[in-house]
């Protein structure tokens, strides 16, 4: 069994990122107490705090103003773990559940080319909670919503994602696209990429948008430049029930390819009926 790795990039722990960042922190570290965790940022504070802690934070972390870029994270946890099963979460999510299940099915099936995600949930989380205390999980479920499912904030890869990663634009972490523009590549460069959503709950904690107020929105520089496909949950290829990986026949098709099994199921029923109407 491949040994998992988590990969987060936090923001200093103060203020309002304290309490949502902790969870996090928290929660990995209760259903994977063994596992490694990288810290790519170099926010005040973060490597004193990973000291005491055991967590990796990277010499180096590449930036566009001063936001780590998300291809050069990814890339740095496969390149210092190239043997590892690499879990990428926001900082604002909690892990409800151990994964190993999930990164063994989707090893059994495609041995390294594979990309796992899944839907979050939403909920308000206030205050640090004790995740050693089983009940805290579901009290946050029974609170909580569904996201759409382009609300992708986990990824679990093996080294086999490299060469996506080199082909994606340079895309800050927290803003809008990022996780859809890898879907999109990971299924044109032929990865099994695996809508986990039913296998795989992960929470997040709501709070206020942190973009920057003169940010561009990226999926608006995306409609003018028309130059990157976006995807969601819906484009992956396959599906996880139970830790069962199965076909995602309509995330397979083309809009086309579709368009044309329904007007031919239609024409069907109708041919149907007419000859019932007529005997």
């Amino acid at each position: 069994m491949r040994p998992i790795v988590f990969l987060t990039i936090p923001r200093s722990f103060d203020g309002e990122f304290y309490i949502r960042q902790m969870n996090c922190l928290n929660s990995i570290k209760t259903q994977h107490p063994a596992s490694k965790i990288i810290f790519y940022s170099k926010d005040k504070g973060l490597c004193e705090l990973s000291e005491g802690l055991g967590i990796d934070v990277p010499n180096t972390v590449i930036t566009n103003n001063g936001v780590p870029l998300i291809y050069t994270a990814f890339l740095h946890a496969i390149e210092k773990h190239p043997t590892a099963v690499i879990t990428f979460v926001n900082s604002d999510i909690i892990l409800t559940h151990n994964i190993d299940g999930i990164a063994k099915s989707a090893t059994q099936r495609f041995g390294e080319n594979w990309l796992v995600s899944s839907e979050r949930r939403n909920v308000d989380v206030p205050d640090m909670e004790n995740f050693w205390d089983k009940s805290v999980y579901n009290r946050l479920l029974q609170k909580s919503e569904n996201h759409r499912k382009s609300g992708m904030d986990i990824f679990m890869f093996t080294s086999q994602l490299k060469p996506t990663l080199e082909k994606l634009p340079r895309l800050q972490v927290g803003r809008p696209g990022w996780d859809s523009a890898l879907i999109a590549k990971s299924r044109k460069q032929n990865l099994n990429v695996i809508d986990a959503s039913q296998s795989l709950t992960i929470l997040h904690q709501n709070h206020r948008s942190n973009y920057p107020t003169d940010f561009p929105s990226f999926l608006e520089v995306i409609r003018k430049t028309q130059t990157i496909r976006l995807g969601t949950l819906r484009d992956t290829n396959f599906i996880m029930k139970q830790c069962e990986v199965r076909r995602n026949f309509l995330g397979t098709l083309t809009g086309s390819q579709l368009g044309l099994i329904i007007i031919g199921t239609l024409r069907l029923i109708k041919k149907g009926l007419t000859h019932f109407l007529t005997k």
